[in-house]
């Protein structure tokens, strides 16, 4: 680094060239008002070896410079990790990615008695709370869920599907507390005894404020259900869940989350994290036998943009006025 000893090539004394390096806003009063900050200069020797020179003349092209470098160097280690973990290169350096973090799951046999409790386990910034449960009533007339909370604290219904007794539903919260904690589903109607099925599934580097982009649900018979969600933004965690009466789900399109059966009736959570905004690839799950379903997904948006950093060969800050 070249700094003070510059100054006689520009005609500074040494206090302009201090004044300079530390207060760049002033002239340093020889009345020429552009002066470039930093300079950088190339010279080959014989062999063609390079020698790169930087001179800085003020801390502020001094700091930009490093930093710039730092986050380059930062920005391809990321980026060769990406690669090497089969990410694409271009979600590699996210500020506020969203992320898989951890998933639960509990299951039982009820007589119009709630909730139902069991423990998870949230870790990560900006964390996200997604649930999907199932409810079968022997009756067909149905039992809704009614309050899901998260350590006490109320989640929100995406939505909810009933097909002849057969009930799934999604829920979330946003910046739900981290550690382990207690989840509950309470729930109201219904006409004998069922069946309940609960996923959970948690994230880090999601949108603390206003998370969940899209939703969409249906209800159907066969021997399959799909759904699909249109994203508005890239890098976004879409999350799927289904029910299905009679038999069990096979598979899914996606990286299964949870699967639970009870006696006959099937409840189970998938999701991916999509990279490009879009209508992307439908959320399928296949069933061994042919039956009534109900499904449904929920996009949900990440907590920030990718930081788009690019390396600069160069570097020439020049001080106007």
């Amino acid at each position: 680094m070249k700094t003070f000893g510059t100054y006689r090539r520009q005609g500074w004394n040494k206090r302009q060239a201090i004044t300079f390096w530390f207060l760049p806003w002033l002239d340093p009063y020889d009345g020429i008002l552009i002066k470039p900050e930093a300079l950088t200069s190339c010279r080959f020797n014989k062999n063609g070896c390079a020698t790169v020179e930087h001179q800085f003349f003020t801390s502020r092209a001094f700091l930009v410079h490093y930093a710039t470098a730092w986050l380059c160097a930062l920005r391809r280690r990321a980026e060769e990790l990406a690669i090497a973990a089969g990410v694409p290169p271009q979600l590699a350096f996210k500020l506020g990615a969203i992320a898989f973090d951890a998933t639960a799951s509990d299951g039982g046999i009820f007589s119009d008695t709630s909730p139902q409790t069991f423990s998870h386990t949230i870790t990560g910034s900006n964390p996200l709370l997604v649930l999907g449960y199932m409810l079968r009533d022997d009756a067909g007339s149905g039992a809704f869920a009614s309050s899901v909370t998260w350590n006490s604290v109320a989640l929100t219904s995406i939505w909810d599907q009933n097909n002849s007794g057969d009930v799934a539903g999604e829920w979330y919260l946003k910046a739900p507390d981290t550690g382990i904690r207690t989840v509950s589903l309470s729930w109201t109607g219904g006409g004998g005894v069922g069946r309940n099925e609960v996923g959970v599934i948690s994230y880090t580097g999601a949108h603390q404020t206003a998370p969940l982009d899209a939703q969409n649900s249906v209800t159907g018979t066969g021997a399959s259900a799909s759904r699909t969600v249109t994203t508005s933004e890239d890098n976004e965690a879409v999350v799927s869940v289904c029910t299905k009466d009679g038999g069990t789900i096979d598979s899914v399109s996606h990286t299964q989350r949870w699967n639970n059966v009870r006696t006959s009736v099937n409840g189970a959570g998938q999701d991916e994290i999509r990279a490009t905004a879009g209508a992307g690839s439908a959320h399928t799950f296949t069933f061994s036998t042919s039956n009534v379903y109900a499904v449904g997904i929920a996009a949900f948006k990440s907590a920030g943009a990718a930081a788009a950093v690019k390396p600069r060969s160069n570097l020439l800050l020049m001080k106007v006025g």
